[in-house]
C-alpha cells in the first residue's frame, strides 16, 4: 500500500479537513480515503480534488471513503460526495461511502442517499425473548 497524507488548515492554524489515502495494489485497485475534520463549504474542495487525483493517477476500480472520522457536514460536503460519486462513474470506477459515524449516517438517512453512496446498514441488535 501506498500512503499519501494531506491535509487543509485554517486561518486559525489547525486542521479543518484531514485526508489520508491508501493504495491497494491487487489487481481489482481500490483506492481508500480516509477523511477525519469537517466536510463543509470551506473543505469540500479537497475531498473532490483528493477524489479526482486518484482517478487520474491510479485509476482504480473502487474507491472507498471512510467518513468515521467526520464530525460536522454540511450541503456542500454532501454535493462533494454526489459529485465526486459521479466523476468516478464516469470513468467506471465505484465511489461508495461505507464507512461513517453517527451524525453523518443521520444526515445522509434525512437526504435519502445512504444506498446510494453504498453506506454498510448497522446491525440491529438481537431482542431477547423471555
Amino acid at each position: 500500500m501506498h500512503p499519501d497524507l494531506f491535509a487543509l488548515s485554517s486561518a486559525m492554524s489547525r486542521p479543518r479537513l484531514s485526508l489520508a489515502m491508501t493504495i491497494n495494489d491487487r489487481p481489482e485497485a481500490t483506492v481508500r480515503i480516509i477523511a477525519w475534520g469537517e466536510l463543509e463549504t470551506c473543505t469540500a474542495g479537497a475531498l473532490c480534488g483528493a477524489v479526482r487525483d486518484a482517478l487520474r493517477r491510479h485509476r482504480p476500480a473502487r474507491i472507498e471513503v471512510d467518513l468515521t472520522g467526520i464530525t460536522f457536514i454540511d450541503a456542500r460536503g454532501i454535493s462533494a460526495l454526489v459529485t465526486s460519486q459521479e466523476d468516478a462513474a464516469q470513468l467506471g470506477c465505484r465511489l461508495a461511502v461505507p464507512e461513517v459515524g453517527r451524525m453523518v449516517r443521520r444526515v445522509l438517512g434525512v437526504v435519502g442517499l445512504l444506498e446510494q453512496l453504498g453506506v454498510v446498514p448497522v446491525p440491529r441488535p438481537r431482542r431477547h425473548r423471555a
